[in-house]
């Protein structure tokens, strides 16, 4: 009897950017009622982010000047300038605004009413003043600020999969509650995207389905229920869980669980 074995890890992320603003001398030049800005993120090789394991990073290909930036005025609440990219600030900073209180956002992208996405979600915010003839530097912290879900297949069940592919196949879906996310392989396709979910939840449940010598029959589905802290806690937003899938001859335990964390050096 061909068993599966389906268990997780979790790790808390935070990839830093810098928040600070420092107003500097009058600027006489500018015209009255203006002041200067300048808005400003680090690159992202120059963020400390944690990894899984030694060998990988977990977001080397995160770009902060692919970053979107939006500019509110706080007074009214309503958008006084939009960047589809920190790219395109860049390219136009130093920013000439109207002396009052501002809002600025950096996100990985636009999050609007995206409840799961392919991409890990990125966001700082942070308020600051326009003086009257005056120069100001703002700087962002973003953080990763969703909950990431990856399915990693173990070197054995893998080999079945591509030895005979019309009789071993998976399905593995997680729910937050709200949305859900699905890995699947089958004859003609795969997928094996992570997927992030941005708004935080009580628990994950993830359903499980197996083909396991077999073209047309599924073992019954198996399905689990996770969070932070083996039962007690919830799963929050800063979190990513790797969920392993195996397949062999040995029974082996339903569930494992290890705790990776990491500080953050600023």
């Amino acid at each position: 009897m061909k068993q599966t074995l389906l268990y997780y890890t979790f790790t808390l992320l935070s990839v830093c950017l810098y928040s600070c603003s420092n107003d500097q001398d009058t600027n006489d030049s500018l015209p009255d009622g203006m002041g200067l800005v300048n808005l400003k993120m680090e690159s992202s090789t120059d963020i400390n982010i944690p990894i899984i394991t030694k060998e990988e990073d977990l977001f080397a290909d995160i770009d902060v000047n692919d970053f979107y930036v939006a500019i509110t005025n706080r007074d009214d609440q309503t958008s006084y300038k939009e960047f589809d990219t920190y790219r395109e600030l860049r390219e136009t900073s130093p920013l000439i605004i109207p002396v009052g209180s501002y809002n600025v956002l950096a996100s990985s992208f636009p999050k609007k009413d995206t409840k799961v996405s392919a991409q890990p979600y990125f966001v700082g915010t942070t308020n600051f003043i326009v003086e009257n003839q005056r120069t100001s530097d703002v700087k962002f912290k973003c953080t990763y600020q969703s909950i990431g879900v990856e399915l990693r297949i173990s070197d054995q069940f893998k080999a079945l999969l591509e030895s005979n592919p019309k009789n071993y196949a998976y399905e593995v879906t997680v729910y937050n509650g709200d949305t859900s996310w699905k890995f699947l392989k089958d004859e003609e396709e795969e997928e094996m995207d992570p997927g992030y979910f941005l708004d935080a939840c009580n628990k994950l449940k993830v359903e499980v389905r197996v083909r396991l010598g077999s073209h047309n029959s599924w073992y019954p589905t198996r399905t689990f229920y996770f969070d932070n802290n083996e039962g007690e806690g919830e799963c929050l937003l800063g979190e990513y869980y790797i969920i392993n899938l195996d397949a062999g001859a040995e029974e082996r335990s339903a569930f494992s669980l290890t705790t990776l964390m990491k500080e953050v050096k600023e």
